[in-house]
């Protein structure tokens, strides 16, 4: 984050706009959530195996939110750079 912040000159340390602002929590809701899922499925003494449906949603969410959080945040810095 600091290498992009020297290239760019900008530093961006939270959501620019309320669609970036919506995907975060999204995506903190689901992987709190799957967090909280692989905790429990570990206090159960569930099969290990369990845990590999925790660990799908957490790569699934952070690939798929996090290339649109990406996207909507340097829209949204983008526009309020430009006044639109």
């Amino acid at each position: 984050m600091s290498l992009y912040a020297q290239r760019t000159g900008v530093v961006v340390t939270k959501p620019a706009g309320p669609r970036s602002r919506r995907l975060l929590g999204t995506m903190l809701i689901v992987l709190i959530a799957a967090m909280a899922c692989a905790l429990l499925f570990k206090l159960t003494g569930a099969s290990p195996l369990w845990g590999l449906a925790p660990a799908m949603v957490t790569f699934v969410t952070t690939v798929l939110l996090g290339r649109r959080y990406d996207d909507a945040l340097r829209r949204e810095t983008r526009e309020a750079g430009t006044g639109s």
